[in-house]
């Protein structure tokens, strides 16, 4: 690999057996290879030079000096006369490469992580210049290939809520091609963009034999940052580093921290400390959550007691509970996330959509920290905005109480979405489930707040709560009769959902077709 200017982690020859820095590459001037490239194309491009004509091979021909990048800089010699067309078979051109960022990496048989450094984006760029000859998969509002249903759009957001700006009129296009209802689908926490592919190719795969003749219907999945906990069943801390660069040195600390298990009054503190940093409580607007404010040995024996009641005294139960205490930490701020994501990104986005096409009833479902960001995509509509024809939360992992006007042990306050539901034209429909264990169990201890036990429960668990006018309905009776065409409703789904993760179900996609008014 070649660089051209900008900046790399090695090792400094200036300073034996130091630890990798950033170290400057600077440029080599007009005699330079990158200078020639440069002169080429600002784009990505890429040349096949064994097939290329003559004419095409004399630049990348004549000798011109080149940077070779390794692991120590700065290297004498390291800059060298180079005929790319005689060294290389293939040139790859990348004019811009995101910064590199260190992150932990497990080693097999040592049980401790070590360093490496990988570049965000490179690999994918590079196979789209090289053309590969499978169909890619593109998450910018474009089709993509292999899924069960079509038309299929994927909708992608970053941590910002910020997404490539053609989206909104890819969705809009549906509708001229004869769309009249359209099923959005945001996936819940710790999923990986293909993972999230995947799920929504598996869940929307009974919704063709499902809807009346004569509707028609189109599919996106909304793609956003939630794999910060992929390693079940404890915290993934490749994934934390991944989407919480920022926070990289508190996820060292912590990883040292819990490798032994926290012992000692100073460790706690420590370990205390450094979750409060992670969750931003410093930067946090309102009150926070119990758990990140309380003793933290004492945190870490409340969720070790959740986990496993029965594990006795000692290191490994404390370690279980310091363990679950960062995840939950984690989800905290993967929480703020998806209410941001919702709000400033798929809310405006929509809007837009709207007022392209006007016509087109829009379907919103959420499943766990999805349905989050899906109920806060209400309150982030445009005014005057209705394109939301109905709304299913899928074991919803957000506060009962959130449309409420009046929270029951505070009632000078309300709900944080507080009658955004009425920005629906259809139903609202939150699907719960009894033996979703990490919303009942482990959900309410995270979620109580400092200053007061306040309303834990999610609305996965025990569905919405503070709505008047609410009806509650078995999933049975409403396989059999459907849903109301308008307002709150809670569906006990427990007899097919026996777990958080059980969303795949032909149950649940029913529910959907059902409250959207499109089912046979």
């Amino acid at each position: 690999m070649t660089a051209r200017v900008g900046t790399e982690y090695a090792h400094d020859t200036g300073a034996p057996g130091g630890p990798l820095r950033v170290l400057a590459v600077g440029p080599l001037g007009p005699d330079g290879g990158a200078h020639a490239l440069d002169r080429v194309a600002d784009e990505p491009f890429h040349l096949d030079l064994r097939r290329t004509t003559p004419a095409a091979r004399d630049r990348p021909g004549t000798p011109r000096r080149t940077p070779h990048i390794g692991t120590a800089c700065p290297w004498p010699g390291a800059a060298l006369p180079l005929r790319v067309s005689a060294s290389y078979d293939l040139l790859v051109r990348l004019p811009r490469i995101p910064a590199a960022r260190l992150r932990r990496l497990p080693v097999a048989g040592l049980g401790g992580p070590v360093r490496g450094h990988a570049g965000r984006g490179a690999a994918t760029r590079a196979r789209g210049a090289l053309g590969a000859a499978a169909p890619s998969k593109r998450r910018d509002g474009r089709a993509v290939a292999g899924m069960s249903v079509e038309p299929y759009r994927e909708i992608t957001f970053d941590q910002d809520g910020d997404g490539p700006p053609e989206q909104a009129a890819a969705l809009a296009a549906l509708a001229r091609q004869g769309v009249s209802d359209l099923f959005l689908l945001a996936h819940g926490r710790n999923g990986s963009p293909s993972g999230a592919t995947r799920l929504c190719s598996d869940f929307f795969a009974p919704f063709p034999g499902l809807l009346a003749p004569g509707a028609e219907a189109g599919y996106a999945g909304v793609v956003w940052p939630s794999a910060v906990c992929t390693g079940e069943p404890g915290p993934d801390y490749r994934a934390l580093a991944t989407v919480l660069p920022e926070k990289e040195p508190v996820l060292e600390r912590l990883t040292d921290l819990l490798a032994p298990a926290p012992a000692g009054e100073a460790a706690f503190a420590e370990f205390g400390a450094l979750l409060r940093e992670l969750a931003g409580v410093a930067d946090a607007e309102g009150p926070v959550p119990a758990f990140l404010a309380a003793d933290p040995a004492e945190v870490c024996d409340l969720f070790a007691e959740a986990l496993a009641p029965g594990l006795p005294e000692g290191p490994e139960r404390r370690r279980q509970g310091a363990r679950e205490a960062l995840r939950q930490a984690a989800y905290h701020v993967l929480g703020r996330r998806a209410g941001h994501v919702g709000e400033y990104g798929l809310g405006p986005l929509l809007g837009r959509v709207a007022r392209a096409a006007p016509g087109l009833r829009i379907h919103l479902v959420g499943h766990g920290t999805g349905a989050r960001l899906v109920a806060y995509a209400l309150r982030g509509l445009p005014a005057g905005a209705r394109p939301v024809a109905s709304v299913t939360f899928l074991q919803g992992a957000f506060p009962q109480y959130a449309f409420a006007a009046r929270l029951p042990d505070a009632p000078e306050r309300s709900g944080a979405l507080r009658d955004v539901h009425h920005r629906v034209r259809g139903p609202v429909v939150a699907c719960h489930s009894r033996y979703d264990t990490a919303l009942g169990v482990l959900y309410p201890l995270a979620s109580r707040l400092a200053d007061g036990p306040g309303p834990a429960g999610a609305v996965g668990y025990g569905g919405m709560r503070g709505v008047p006018g609410t009806v509650a309905r078995s999933l049975a009776a409403v396989l059999r009769t459907g849903v109301p065409g308008a307002g709150c409703v809670n569906v006990d789904v427990a007899e097919a959902v026996r777990s958080h993760g059980d969303l795949c179900r032909p149950e649940l996609a029913r529910v959907v077709v059902a409250a959207s008014g499109t089912g046979r």
